[in-house]
């Protein structure tokens, strides 16, 4: 963010250097959030600023789509294979009113300052996060020399676009469907699995489109037969015929993500119930130190303002206050206690793929997965680690076995819907906010929580075994002493509160 032309101010005696990477408002270049923030204080409405640079964005894709369509017709031979970083030049006059001076195909990516290569380190590395590009292990990688395994498992394996991108074998594609998906083809049901997948690793990028009001304030723009973009819509608002619906993939993508009328809870609700958090808000937080941490979204809670303390002690004094009262009332839904247990697990991977990782968190995980991938639908091999190898060996293995587990627990969890006739103590929309606020402490506190109050783990383990007396100091130090239970102990499982009320 240049404060005015980089090329005469540098010259100018009055001219202050950006040499600090911490100082986002000081000197030649700031960022967008620190001009922001500081529009703000001045009583500026900044996210009316934002509303029009992302109308101005939008609308030149819309106006430039059919070269982009033809170049892609012509040259990609697949969806997933290509992806282009296009910068905006903007100039924003006295009053608020943003202009578009070009774009660039080609954005400099050029440092000569510190706080250039603090911010564009960030912006590849969510970049390349956000594409899915794989992220091999070599440690991994080499343990794998025989070439018939190699072979035989190209017909059955694929590349995972999650954060750890490693390979998985894919289950039957027409088992265990999200009645969410019922009617969808193959290909729309790959196009909303996608947009859902950049969503979770969309990291310091914000989604502008699809957005819930992006098809009222843009479906002028598109052809309503194909949903393709038009420079012009010479067809106006007519209602899309019935027996075209299906053949609009952008009105149809808008359906899915950001149902009106369907008020089952989906995957990427967070998004709809936090939109002006996860959005207007999200221009304005701070750089997080380190552009590793940009990775990962909840990383910039902070600076999203969300009071966690506030989120965690209001879920954990409507449960205590629910068990007081005994109620018949679930803390979370399944889906809800699920989510959170996955990510949960999501801390404990990124704790063990450390360099240093603890070896005995290793060991409670192996443990953990010994007893659990049981647990799973789709069939999941543990193999233990050889006694052999190094500590760090160890946790690499461990750490690939937990990500491939997680993917597939994640992938059940979408399966789980949530109904909202069941009365609940905790609400929903307070289950999110605490969720996109959540350190491993507090959905570990939670989780041991929910788990002494109900005696079992069955919301988000599914079988286990009696758990009123928990084992270890922390949710992690006890998943074996549970999961060790599952089949030992399954008569004790009567004397949970669950009442057997967890369904799929």
């Amino acid at each position: 963010m240049h404060l005015c032309n980089y090329s005469i101010n540098k010259f100018h005696v009055d001219y202050v250097k950006s040499e600090d990477p911490d100082a986002e408002n000081v000197g030649h270049k700031w960022t967008l959030s620190a001009l922001l923030r500081h529009l703000r204080s001045m009583g500026q409405d900044t996210e009316s600023l934002m509303q029009r640079i992302e109308d101005i964005i939008i609308k030149s894709i819309l106006a430039t789509a059919s070269g982009i369509v033809s170049g892609l017709k012509q040259f990609v031979k697949h969806p997933d294979t290509c992806f282009e970083l296009f910068g905006f030049d903007i100039l924003i006059d006295d009053t608020l009113k943003p202009w578009l001076l070009e774009v660039n195909l080609t954005p400099s990516l050029g440092c000569d300052s510190p706080l250039d290569i603090r911010l564009k380190s960030a912006l590849i590395a969510d970049l390349f996060t956000l594409v899915g590009i794989p992220a091999v292990d070599p440690i991994l990688r080499s343990q794998n020399l025989n070439r018939a395994a190699v072979n035989a498992n190209k017909k059955i394996i694929s590349y995972r676009r999650v954060q750890s991108a490693e390979t998985l074998p894919q289950g039957k594609k027409n088992t265990n469907k999200s009645n969410k998906n019922k009617g969808l083809s193959s290909e729309q049901q790959r196009i909303v699995a996608s947009a859902k997948a950049q969503f979770e690793r969309r990291g310091g990028f914000v989604r502008i489109f699809p957005s819930p009001k992006s098809w009222e304030l843009y479906s002028q723009y598109l052809n309503l037969i194909t949903g393709d973009p038009m420079i012009s819509d010479q067809l106006g608002l007519r209602k899309l015929p019935q027996h075209h619906v299906n053949a609009n993939h952008n009105l149809m993508l808008h359906e899915q993500l950001f149902p009106v009328t369907n008020h089952n809870i989906g995957y990427i609700i967070p998004e709809i119930t936090l939109d002006r958090l996860s959005r207007y808000e999200r221009y304005e937080r701070a750089l997080v130190k380190g552009h590793k941490q940009t990775l990962d979204r909840r990383n910039n809670k902070e600076n999203l303002g969300i009071d966690m303390h506030k989120y965690k002690s209001q879920v954990i004094q409507l449960m205590q206050e629910g068990n007081k009262l005994r109620s018949n009332k679930q803390y979370f839904s399944p889906s809800e206690a699920r989510k959170a247990f996955g990510l949960y697990l999501s801390y404990i991977l990124r704790k063990i793929s450390q360099p240093n990782a603890d070896p005995i968190c290793c060991d409670l995980v192996m443990k953990f997965l010994q007893h659990s991938s049981y647990n799973l639908r789709t069939p999941f091999l543990f193999t233990l680690p050889c006694n052999k190898l190094s500590n760090k060996d160890r946790a690499a293995i461990t750490a690939k076995q937990l990500s491939d587990f997680l993917h597939l627990y994640n992938r059940e969890t979408d399966f789980y819907e949530d109904t909202i006739d069941r009365p609940r103590t905790v609400s929903n929309k307070l289950f999110q906010k605490f969720l996109a606020a959540a350190s491993e402490q507090d959905l570990d506190d939670v989780l041991i929580l929910q788990t002494r109050l109900y005696k079992c783990t069955h919301s988000f383990l599914g079988k286990s075994g009696f758990a009123g007396i928990l084992k270890g100091a922390n949710l992690l130090g006890s998943l074996p002493h549970i999961t060790s239970r599952i089949y030992s102990n399954v008569a004790a499982t009567e004397q949970c509160r669950c009442n057997n009320s967890i369904n799929r």
